[in-house]
């Protein structure tokens, strides 16, 4: 894209980034006319060091793990005498250092309990989280889990716990 006015002319450069099967506007940056003359300088460096974005693969939900400590079988709906709920989140990319914020909300009641970790190291990982009921036990109704990324990436699983 160009800019325009009637002393000078700038470039918009734009920074794409494919996520939840649509491009996004990253970041855009718009270029001096020097900038512009050392395009070709430029493009090609670009496209080998820009990174793949980090993204989410499946995100899991369940009451039961297997001797590797994931999940056995991944659920939307828990019954009454539902003790911890596990939480597998598959990080696509990750880059160490990443924080991942969860927050479990009950939507009947408008709570919601906090977690976060982070990732060790760079590539593709799987993080594990442990929600355990309160004193009085799970209460009944609609939830839903929302996983996001200190890059803003987002994602949102619903369930509910049923009598």
């Amino acid at each position: 894209m160009i800019l325009q006015s009637e002393q000078i002319a700038a470039y918009v450069k734009y920074y794409l980034i494919y996520e939840e099967l649509n491009w996004k506007i990253w970041s855009m940056r718009i270029l001096s006319p020097s900038e512009k003359q050392d395009k070709s300088q430029d493009k090609q460096p670009a496209k080998e060091s820009s990174p793949v974005m980090m993204s989410f693969g499946t995100i899991s939900l369940g009451d039961q793990i297997d001797e590797n400590g994931q999940i056995k079988e991944s659920k939307n709906s828990f019954s009454s005498n539902l003790a911890d709920l596990y939480v597998d989140i598959e990080i696509k990319n990750g880059v160490k250092g990443s924080l991942i914020y969860l927050s479990l909300q009950h939507l009947d009641s408008g709570s919601s309990i906090p977690a976060k970790a982070t990732i060790e190291e760079n590539g593709d990982t799987m993080l594990t989280s442990v929600f355990s009921p309160p004193a009085s036990g799970w209460p009944k109704g609609d939830y839903k889990l929302v996983v996001t990324t200190s890059s803003g990436l987002s994602k949102v699983i619903d369930f509910n716990q049923s009598e």
